[in-house]
């Protein structure tokens, strides 16, 4: 190969062109770490973008809502107000508490912010002696990957057992680690007694109300101290069904019980008052909610729900039906088939086409920028704690149709060197400088193009983040891998001479010559 450091040049291209070695090394460890990146990166159906949230909750016993607002809401507001990182703050105040929530900038340390809080509501010294510790909470929030429908012409209180049969019996999957259930109201006890039923005994309602509340809970009877620690000494009288609170005593005497509240009361196990009401096909149903945790794929967490699902549907009554209404793991798997089927459709046209035109392996390396470029991008995304995501893997699909064009650039300016019949490692050297600016400022364009979605603010920001992480990613491993990987791909492929041209060659001509 005629070539000397006078045709060869110096600077970057003209040692990566040359170098054996180099070039080649990095395109491996790109690909190599991109594929381990690809197994290790937290995987979920989509990035989450509620605000952060820190909670303020202070308990003041007896007190009225006014009091509340006057005497704690207000104060804490006012401390909260100068905190920068603070973007809006909710207060809902009811009888004996208070709720902050204090919604947080998108650049905002949770924790920092929650400690600011926190020394902002110890500065107040106007707080009443009677409050409880103000409690700060982090809100976080758990992703939701799947939604179930149990129904089925049964009543009420029957649904809810029958939820919660097939809530436990999710729970016992390793998987899947939180149901909700969803559509039913909070379960009562109702106690309906008559007025003259009262009169007849010399009863009244606040008494047997303070029956219940003393006799049907769980109370505390303090704590006894011994040399291995503190023992909490409980009085476990809590009742949760209709026939327990049959048997509670109402009135006592020396010979034992003499009324208990079954006596005088109609008791039945039913439902708090809703406005609302979940039904599937005309009949009653109740909705369960599975989250996965953020060491979880969606797809992990969904296939261990359907072989529960198929396990309940021999176990459950004659009627009932459970139904999957949402699958979120159904939807991230068609988008990774979405995206694989694309880059390999767009890789086997692109080496079809380029082989019609340009010599079959400068068109293999040439489509090499393709997969190289992905996984490169792989290998970043981390680094800005970006996942694969629904989103993440629409920005790839964008990404897919312009990094080709970087390499397909450089392919063809260094195949028209070959043409002229200059020595490969010349040729890749003189074509990859000859587009070396009009490449780098057109991927500095594009990149320049995607910059402003960075600064989106709040939840469009948190949502749509990934997109010109992806797709800036993807450009800038296209551009190493034009410019730095390819020409040296290209100049140390075998020259071949005096020999007759093969078929692809053949097809070529004719190409060429139409």
């Amino acid at each position: 190969m005629a070539s000397n450091d006078s045709t060869i040049g110096k600077g970057p291209i003209s040692w990566m062109a040359g170098h054996g070695i180099a070039p080649h090394l990095l395109m491996i460890m790109i690909i190599v770490g991109g594929f381990i990146s690809s197994l290790m990166i937290r995987k979920e159906f989509l990035p989450p973008a509620d605000s952060d949230f820190v909670q303020v909750n202070v308990i003041y016993p007896g007190a009225t809502p006014a009091e509340v607002e006057q005497s704690i809401a207000l104060p804490i507001e006012n401390q909260l107000t100068n905190i920068d990182s603070i973007a809006n703050l909710t207060t809902v105040v009811s009888e004996g508490s208070a709720s902050l929530f204090a919604e947080l900038e998108n650049s905002a340390n949770l924790d920092r912010a929650a400690q600011e809080i926190s020394q902002a509501i110890n500065q107040v010294t106007t707080f009443p002696l009677a409050i409880e510790q103000p409690q700060i909470t982090i809100l976080g929030t758990t992703p939701i990957v799947m939604q179930l429908l149990l129904h089925g012409p049964v009543d009420a209180v029957t649904l809810k057992r029958l939820g919660d049969f097939v809530r436990q019996r999710l729970l016992e999957s390793p998987e899947i680690s939180r149901v909700d259930l969803a559509g039913m109201s909070a379960e009562q006890i109702h106690v309906e007694i008559n007025q003259q039923t009262l009169e007849r005994y010399g009863l009244s309602l606040d008494f047997v109300a303070k029956q219940i509340r003393n006799n049907a809970l769980e109370q505390s009877a303090g704590a006894i101290k011994t040399d291995a620690g503190d023992i909490l000494v409980t009085l476990d009288d809590r009742l949760y069904f209709a026939e327990q609170f049959q048997r509670l005593p109402l009135i006592n005497d020396a010979g034992g019980v003499v009324l208990e509240l079954g006596d005088i009361a109609k008791i039945k196990e039913g439902f708090s008052d809703q406005n609302r009401s979940v039904t599937y096909e005309e009949q009653p149903s109740i909705r369960f909610d599975i989250f996965r945790t953020a060491q979880q794929t969606p797809l992990t967490v969904t296939t261990a729900a359907h072989k529960t699902i198929e396990e309940l549907t021999s176990e459950l009554p004659a009627g009932m039906q459970l139904v999957v209404t949402q699958d979120y793991g159904k939807q991230y798997q068609q988008r990774v088939g979405l995206l694989l089927k694309n880059a390999i459709i767009g890789l086997i046209l692109v080496m079809i086409l380029l082989s019609l035109f340009l010599q079959y392996r400068l068109a293999f390396w040439v489509t090499m920028g393709i997969p190289t470029s992905f996984l490169g991008a792989l290998l970043l995304m981390p680094m800005f704690d970006v996942s694969i995501n629904m989103i993440s893997m629409f920005a790839f699909i964008v990404a897919l149709g312009l990094v080709v064009d970087d390499a397909i650039i450089a392919g063809e300016s260094i195949y028209y060197q070959m043409q002229k019949g200059v020595p490969l490692l010349q040729a890749a050297i003189v074509g990859a400088k000859e587009v070396a600016v009009p490449l780098s400022f057109a991927i500095l364009t594009n990149i320049a193009a995607f910059m402003p979605l960075l600064s989106l603010p709040n939840v469009m920001g948190k949502l749509f983040f990934s997109i010109p992480v992806v797709v800036i990613s993807c450009f800038i491993i296209s551009w190493i891998e034009a410019l730095f990987i390819l020409p040296s791909h290209l100049a140390h492929m075998k020259e071949r001479k005096n020999r007759s041209r093969n078929w692809l060659e053949r097809i070529q001509q004719k190409v060429d010559t139409n």
